[in-house]
């Protein structure tokens, strides 16, 4: 039985270093494992299925990014030259210190729940940033996206279904139009701004573009709208050149869905745009707890202040005489609670990256990478960015460090200097 145990033992080891091997050399193979975590959490709508493991509760997506951040690590260590990416050394020791902090007071499952979506984001970052992110990989990297949001339309698609006949009567959205949450939305609406930027789009690209941006909207999450609109209306003054082209796609799109709903969805729809559009309860309920979050009581020390509080604390409030235990629906409350100063700082710097390489380079990919950053930056107002949009912030800050390198002056000795 020992032996039997070691053998499996020894090949799930090998299979795990194979996998990473792969991640490591194949750049294509890793986006879409990432690709792959993230539909799987979409297609469940709640956790997917988990193994026990040293105590553990493994998901697949503990298992694919914690593979992917390895591979990145290494990739990085691999590398014979050129600038790291010292935000994310800087954000992942912040993380650290706050996971010490928080195994002293609370069970490591705990802790392991409350960073899991830091220690996916740092994966996602890590990885993503150390790709030479050429023109070419790029233009396969909006493919690629783009098959992947096909691939998530058709599962909000089976869930409607499913909603609609009953069927699946777990479902957090049962009876709503929201057939995805507020991230699968996010992902839809940064695959349709890839195809906008999209130099010379098939005719295939312009129908999916319709179609993602049909489903956002019909999809009702606001932040989302919010996010979706900023960016609309400023690619025409980063890409004056589409400014035009962009005005008159839109407003196609926009009067074939006010035009086609009506028809499709008679009032049901209509009345849920309707309340989407005047409700103003859900952001007083946040704003009521981001207060009592941010009080005095949360950051006793000066310790918790640059460095968070212990993670595992959690988020607990009492809004309209009830507790909420629910993550505070804002990023940057978060990652000052989560990660203090320190981190949080070197998180915005991350966030800001591609705004940074935008004004070093203005190439066709930077408008894309920065339009997309822009639509993350506005998402994380409301909730924790996906790990999906840290592939993103990966892709500017990549950029940017590339940038940097062939920039910076090589440093030059005499001969005086060599003692030659």
């Amino acid at each position: 039985m020992m032996l039997v145990n070691l053998v499996m033992l020894y090949g799930l080891l090998g299979s795990l270093a194979l996998l990473t091997a792969l991640l490591m050399k194949s750049p294509k193979a890793g986006i879409w494992a990432m690709f792959a975590a993230f539909l799987i959490d979409m297609a469940f709508q709640a956790l997917p299925p988990a193994i026990g493991f040293g105590g553990l509760s493994i998901y697949p997506a503990d298992a694919l990014l914690g593979l992917l951040g390895l591979a990145g690590v290494l990739r990085w260590l691999g590398r014979a030259g050129g600038r790291s990416p010292l935000w994310v050394g800087i954000l992942g020791l912040a993380l650290a210190a706050a996971v010490v902090r928080g195994l002293e007071s609370y069970p490591l499952q705990l802790v392991f729940n409350s960073s899991r979506l830091w220690l996916y984001s740092l994966a996602v970052l890590t990885y993503g940033s150390s790709i030479a992110w050429t023109r070419e990989r790029f233009a396969w990297l909006r493919q690629a996206w783009s098959v992947a949001a096909a691939l998530l339309l058709g599962i909000g698609v089976v869930w409607f279904a499913l909603n609609s006949l009953g069927i699946a009567t777990y479902s957090i959205y049962q009876g709503t139009f929201r057939f995805l949450p507020a991230a699968g939305a996010l992902f839809l609406a940064q695959a349709a701004l890839l195809n906008l930027t999209d130099p010379s789009p098939s005719r295939n690209h312009r129908l999916l573009l319709g179609l993602l941006f049909l489903a956002v909207l019909v999809l009702q999450h606001r932040t989302v709208w919010l996010c979706t609109l900023i960016c609309l209306l400023t690619l025409p003054l980063i890409d004056r050149r589409r400014g035009g082209r962009v005005a008159f796609g839109m407003s196609l799109v926009g009067i074939g869905a006010l035009t086609l709903s009506p028809l499709l969805f008679p009032s049901i729809l209509l009345d849920s745009l309707e309340k989407s559009l005047t409700t103003t309860n859900t952001f007083l309920w946040r704003l009521d707890g981001w207060e009592q979050l941010l009080s005095r009581e949360r950051f006793p020390d000066f310790i918790s202040v640059l460095f968070g509080q212990p993670m595992g604390t959690g988020y607990e409030r009492v809004i309209d005489q009830g507790i909420v235990t629910a993550n505070p629906h804002n990023n940057y409350i978060q990652a000052l609670l989560d990660v203090g100063v320190v981190g949080s700082i070197a998180y915005l710097l991350i966030l800001l990256s591609s705004f940074f390489n935008w004004r070093r380079g203005r190439q066709e990919q930077d408008n894309a990478v920065l339009l997309l950053s822009l639509a993350g930056v506005v998402y994380g107002g409301s909730y924790f960015i996906p790990y999906s949009s840290a592939l993103v912030f990966s892709v500017g800050l990549s950029l940017l460090l590339s940038r940097k390198a062939r920039t910076a002056p090589r440093p030059t000795f005499s001969t005086q200097e060599l003692g030659i």
